[in-house]
């Protein structure tokens, strides 16, 4: 490590001042308040240049319109564009395309139908160009053309080799589809009418398109050869042209073709093949042409077509036909309105209708392979998933109808074969299998966690190794403390050719041989101590291996401190070398296209994660944005980390927020904000907004102390559980003087919010509590829907987030002993509820028990019902409402305020 390295990173932070920097007068600072959250402004879309030299984001407000900032990172020039979003680099970086989406205010208006724009701003010239009424675009790899689809009902003069048609259709008049091929070298461009679907192959060396309107003639698909500006109609004749496909190695393309025009839902497709240079496209498969093919089944135009990376083969997927229409002899006033649910049913009633879209337009997968003229179907009801592997040589498949009856409340198991391309045989290698199988990068190893180990199976031998063998840590992660099996804390990837494979445990990077022979901790010499985690940062999306050839990025974040940065790892060299190390939160990086610059974030409870650029050794740190130079003007709070001791002694971390302007030794009103463990977000930025949970910045800003408190879990006690962490927590910070006895709140939200409704009927030490969607009764929770999914809640109290572990019918008293609703009686605390009657994880009718149990026994509370809501209020107006309420509800009983209206007066009296 390079000596002092870390010292004058800070010191560079701390002193930086970005030219770019807005100047405030001196005034005195004030309090947040809600109407302040809507001008904070976000950052999103960022990238950079090539080079590094430019930077292009989009900058947004949380109400109001945003802007594309196109900014040079080295002099800091400028360009501003109303409502630019999306921003893409051009041709050598010369351009950015980007689009401009409505005013927020017109957005989604149906009247004004108000439609995307698309900006291609020249950086040399600083030209601008808009294309009007926006479909959809596309940038050639080679980002030398821009394709842009526009919607056009002017008659406007086109291009000699342009194709007109007619478009017509009697009493109406029509959208003409235009699209406009952009030369980004030159700035020439062609238009071409009445385009459906385009694409261009990856060397920028065509364009196909098909073209569809009412002059049957003109319908087809056409090459246009970007080289010459020659024009070929591969195939033509009425009725729709989808899915075009490129075989990138063969130049050549799939498509498919109905040669209807009916509207029907049965298109008979088929699909053509069309090779570079040919004059026309083939028939290349035929459904009603082959003897073999499902009469009950149709090729499916969506998922598209895929060509095989190393066999000359074609993938599609077919589907079931459109039943008919249904008998209009028999009138609806007929026909009961009844549902059948059938106690053998897979999926019940509610599943079925949450998926009925899904279940109708279920596909499976097909091959037709070129050479052998052969068609195989390789998925059916029985084995609808299909994993190939990354070269296309080989696949397995999942078969779940063993286990389906023992859903929802049993884990999925399922069988796994081996598929066999060529003919669809299955070969069984694993049965009841719990987590899924995995391919390796280079498709000669499957892998899969089970227990405490990994596994790999050879293809070729058919053998199966105990992949982590060697390896001495614990591989499970053991802080999942729910009732189900715990996962493995991952394996991101292979070498090259499959040599070795990439393991992580809880804090160490292992390189493990393929049969699990040899295995060696990559990271172990930095992490002696074992409170650092290690992981693998993949900067290039596309890779196809982990190239240990190269010097390789390695995250870094210490589970005591919170600090987090990044190493390098130069496995040749046996070097582990830090980079970059900072008590704040570094956002991952985005590499360069040109590999000679990062592009991260930087942030901390008070620090905005603005953007920074550097160079890949994280030597020169330039700060680029200051997106909220307005947080001056506000009180700030601070966030540190806390740590006390659970009931049970067990050693718990959580997040102080301290109050603005913090003098020690004065109490303070706190609020408790839970849900399960939060303390990693130490330096997670506090945006002010509006959301489910009490906000950190706006609190300290107006003068609280808050807490986010870790919760550990026993088995069957979820509710006890928190009141074990919570509890002591509070405690400590009174026993330190921060806290006012007095005067302590406590809020959660869907989880949180049942651990606040339990915990207020166990303990009277909250003067003030606000529970978001809670469950209050978790036996009939237990048996109802979640309306969201149509799934059963059952799985959810048995293994999932409830914790109880058990099916009702075994422990019975674990379910009580966890509702709040059956110890209302003892509440002593002021509670405020928060529900939405439209909320699909969470039925509203458990806030309604608890209002009316709490009703009934003359205890203070109060029931906030929005209308039409889901789980996480969506609407800003609600939203806002809710957070004013919440602070309201604080201020009265923590504060001793005058209560607002709805708090002093019956809803019957107002």
């Amino acid at each position: 490590m390079r000596p002092y390295r870390h010292v004058l990173i800070i010191l560079f932070l701390v002193i930086y001042i970005s030219p770019l920097l807005f100047t405030f007068e001196n005034k005195d600072k004030r309090k947040l308040t809600i109407a302040d959250f809507d001008a904070w402004r976000s950052i999103s879309g960022e990238t950079l240049s090539a080079d590094g030299s430019w930077l292009a984001y989009y900058l947004k407000p949380q109400l109001g319109d945003g802007e594309l900032i196109i900014r040079n990172t080295d002099s800091y020039i400028e360009h501003t564009f109303p409502r630019g979003s999306g921003p893409v680099f051009g041709f050598e970086d010369s351009s950015v395309i980007y689009t401009i989406v409505p005013p927020e205010d017109e957005y989604g208006n149906p009247e004004k139908n108000i439609k995307n724009k698309l900006g291609i701003f020249d950086i040399a010239n600083q030209d601008t160009i808009v294309y009007d009424l926006l479909k959809r675009y596309t940038l050639s790899v080679n980002k030398k053309w821009l394709a842009v689809l526009v919607s056009d009902t002017t008659t406007q003069e086109t291009e000699p080799d342009t194709i007109e048609t007619t478009n017509t259709k009697p009493g109406e008049k029509p959208e003409r589809s235009v699209l406009i091929l952009r030369n980004l070298i030159t700035t020439d461009e062609v238009r071409i009418e009445a385009v459906e679907e385009f694409s261009i192959d990856e060397q920028g060396h065509y364009l196909i398109y098909t073209v569809i309107s009412d002059d049957y003639q003109m319908n087809g698909i056409y090459a246009k050869n970007l080289e010459n500006f020659s024009i070929g109609r591969l195939h033509s004749g009425i009725g729709s042209y989808k899915a075009i496909t490129w075989d990138e190695p063969s130049g050549r393309i799939a498509f498919l073709a109905d040669g209807d025009t009916t509207d029907t839902k049965n298109k008979p497709w088929k699909i053509y093949m069309w090779e570079k240079g040919k004059a026309g496209a083939n028939l290349l498969f035929d459904p009603e042409k082959t003897s073999d093919f499902p009469e009950e089944m149709k090729i499916a135009n969506e998922p598209a077509l895929f060509w095989s990376k190393k066999t000359n083969s074609l993938f599609f997927n077919i589907q079931k036909k459109a039943e008919d229409e249904k008998d209009t002899t028999i009138s609806a006033e007929e026909i009961p309105d009844v549902n059948i649910w059938h106690w053998r049913d897979v999926l019940i009633h509610p599943q079925r209708e949450t998926r009925k879209q899904e279940l109708e337009n279920k596909t499976y997968t097909c091959v037709y392979h070129i050479r052998g003229n052969s068609f195989v179907q390789l998925t059916d009801a029985s084995m609808d998933a299909l994993q190939l592997s990354p070269d296309h040589s080989s696949a397995f498949g999942t078969d779940r109808s063993r286990y389906e009856d023992k859903q929802p409340w049993n884990p999925e198991f399922h069988d796994v074969y081996i598929v066999d391309l060529s003919n669809g045989n299955r070969k069984l290698i694993r049965e009841r299998q719990r987590f899924g199988l995995r391919w390796s990068n280079g498709s000669r190893v499957l892998f899969w966690f089970e227990g405490s180990d990994w596994y790999s199976y050879e293809l070729k031998t058919g053998t199966t190794h105990v992949l982590s063998e060697n390896i001495p840590t614990e591989l499970r992660n053991l802080v999942f403390d729910r009732a189900g099996v715990p996962g493995s804390w991952g394996l991101p990837g292979w070498t090259k050719d499959d040599q070795h494979a990439i393991i992580y445990d809880r804090y160490d990077i292992w390189l493990v041989n393929p049969d699990g022979s040899i295995a060696l901790n990559l990271t172990e010499r930095q992490n002696k101590n074992g409170t650092a985690t290690f992981r693998y940062v993949r900067l290039d999306p596309d890779e196809e291996f982990i190239d240990l050839e190269n010097p390789l990025l390695i995250r870094y974040f210490d589970n005591s401190t919170k600090a987090s940065g990044y190493y390098r790892l130069n496995h040749g060299e046996n070097r582990l070398d830090s980079l970059i190390v900072l008590d704040k939160l570094i956002g991952a990086p985005k590499r360069t296209q040109e590999q000679n610059a990062y592009l991260f974030t930087i942030e901390t409870f008070d620090e905005f994660p603005d953007l920074y650029k550097s160079d890949t050794g994280f030597d020169t740190i330039t700060r680029l944005t200051d997106a909220n130079p307005r947080q001056e003007e506000f009180y700030w709070g601070s966030a540190q980390l806390f740590e006390w001791k659970n009931t049970d002694g067990v050693p718990l971390q959580g997040i102080l927020y301290l109050p603005a302007g913090y003098e020690p030794g004065k109490q303070y009103p706190l609020i408790v904000y839970i849900y399960e463990r939060l303390a990693d977000l130490l330096h997670r930025y506090s945006v002010p907004r509006a959301t489910s949970r009490i906000n950190p910045a706006f609190y300290t800003s107006n003068g609280y102390a808050v807490i986010d408190a870790d919760i550990v879990y026993t088995l069957g006690q979820p509710g006890q559980s928190a009141v074990k962490s919570v509890v002591p927590a509070a405690l400590k910070l009174v026993e330190m003087g921060v806290a006012d006895p007095d005067r302590i709140g406590l809020q959660g939200h869907s989880w949180g919010g049942y651990q606040t409704a339990y915990a207020i009927t166990q303990t009277n030490l909250f003067s003030a509590a606000v529970a978001g969607t809670p469950v209050s009764n978790m036996i009939s929770a237990y048996g109802g829907i979640r309306w969201g999914t149509g799934n059963p809640r059952t799985y959810q109290y048995e293994i999932g987030q409830s914790r109880i572990g058990f099916s009702l019918w075994e422990r019975p008293d674990l379910y009580i002993e966890n509702s709040p609703v059956f110890f209302a009686d003892r509440i002593q605390t002021p509670l405020l509820i928060m529900h939405g009657d439209n909320d699909g994880a969470v039925p509203w009718y458990q806030s309604i028990e608890l209002y009316l149990a709490m009703r009934r026994l003359g205890k203070e509370m109060f029931f906030l019902h929005y209308t039409d809501a889901p789980h996480n209020l969506r609407k800003r107006k609600n939203r806002i409402d809710y957070n004013r309420r919440i602070f309201e509800f604080f201020e009265h009983y923590l504060r001793d305020t005058e209560a607002p209206g709805w708090i002093q007066t019956r809803a019957s009296d107002m």
